[in-house]
């Protein structure tokens, strides 16, 4: 998607390019928020059996 998104316009500053693939990495981040979220932390149905 980012190489499309910049391949659609004449090559951009570097600045504007770099800016492109840091909002398309960001947004790409949102659908898993719940899943990060969720790392690293304790297994809610594991039993304390010790």
């Amino acid at each position: 998607a980012a190489v499309t998104l910049v391949n659609l316009f004449d090559r951009p500053p570097v600045a504007v390019e770099v800016l492109i693939y840091v909002v398309l990495g960001f947004l790409w981040i949102l659908p898993f928020r719940a899943v990060f979220r969720g790392v690293g932390r304790a297994d809610p149905d594991k039993r304390e059996t010790e």
